[in-house]
């Protein structure tokens, strides 16, 4: 199973995202843009895993959310990857709250490496995909919405999801969702 864990991002930040991919699929942006049901921000990325260790990491990130207490992250701020040259990913940040996300993507990644899966080399980064560029990608059109403030929301829980790749585009379960109940943060 492909897979992942996510915080998903509540309804407000879903339809200012779609807003802003829109304006820029207007100002002559070309990408495959992320569908609004499947915008999340991801912890950790685990790939084809199988079912029985997706099942002993769900049982150890539930015991994470008995720890975790909700807490607050603003979405915005318009970046890409690579952050010089052409685009290939268009995101939003997270100017504010990502020391806690941050906090709980170590904590995942320590739960994904208990479990077997090898430990995540690349420097985690705070942010939405929003889409990534198939085409043209005028600068400009970044620029104008730079800035943007997509929202503020509430994270109050994860969620390991499998990861099922269609042509028409990756359907995402949800394996196992984690509602954080606890009285401490990271």
């Amino acid at each position: 199973m492909r897979c992942f864990v996510a915080v998903p991002v509540s309804e407000d930040v879903r339809q200012a995202a779609t807003q802003l991919q829109r304006e820029l699929e207007q100002e002559g942006v070309r990408a495959k843009w992320v569908e609004g049901e499947n915008l999340h921000l991801t912890l950790r990325f685990l790939g084809e895993i199988p079912e029985s260790q997706a099942s002993c990491l769900g049982q150890q990130l539930e015991s994470l959310g008995e720890k975790m207490v909700p807490f607050w992250v603003q979405i915005g701020g318009l970046g890409t990857f690579p952050p010089r040259g052409r685009p290939r990913v268009i995101w939003a940040g997270v100017p504010a709250g990502a020391a806690e996300l941050e906090a709980l993507a170590r904590e995942v990644n320590r739960i994904a490496v208990q479990v077997g899966l090898p430990g995540e080399e690349r420097p985690w980064h705070a942010h939405l995909t929003l889409g990534r560029v198939k085409g043209a990608c005028p600068r400009r059109a970044l620029e104008t919405t730079a800035k943007r403030i997509l929202g503020r929301m509430l994270v109050q829980e994860m969620i390991l999801y499998q990861s099922v790749l269609r042509p028409t585009g990756p359907i995402y379960r949800a394996l196992r969702c984690v509602a954080f109940r606890g009285n401490c943060s990271l």
